[in-house]
């Protein structure tokens, strides 16, 4: 059984952050969008991107493995999944991203360059979301 099929717990949120002045700011993510989308709740926002951490890497090693073995509706269904989160997180390049990946899959197009983009764009994305969640050092 593969690595991919476990449930791996996303990395532990640094302790509650409140809503500050300071509006959250993270590269390539529409985050005043983002946040309508969930009433305002910056905590319930931050929670999903701190989910994204773990989450975000496991699908698309899921989505890798579903290509390879040749199961084309199963990494149709899991990028198509993928794609929801993403835009209702605000995260505009990785939603453009999966839409072009989603694509090429439904069409049977190569996906190769596509899904190695994917995975560098949420590797980044997920060091991005790090600092911007960590919790401040200022004393």
């Amino acid at each position: 059984m593969s690595a991919s099929r476990y449930a791996l717990k996303a990395a532990d949120p640094p302790a509650k952050n409140s809503a500050t002045s300071n509006p959250l700011r993270i590269r390539n993510i529409r985050t005043q969008e983002a946040l309508v989308r969930f009433a305002g709740d910056e905590t319930r926002y931050r929670h999903w991107l701190w989910d994204f951490i773990g989450h975000g890497p496991l699908t698309v090693a899921s989505t890798r493995e579903a290509i390879e073995s040749g199961d084309f509706e199963t990494a149709k269904r899991i990028v198509h999944a993928f794609n929801g989160r993403t835009s209702m997180l605000g995260m505009s390049e990785l939603y453009a991203l999966t839409a072009a990946l989603e694509m090429a899959l439904h069409h049977g197009e190569p996906s190769a360059y596509w899904l190695a983009d994917l995975e560098q764009t949420v590797a980044a994305t997920c060091d991005d979301l790090r600092q911007a969640l960590a919790p401040s050092t200022k004393g």
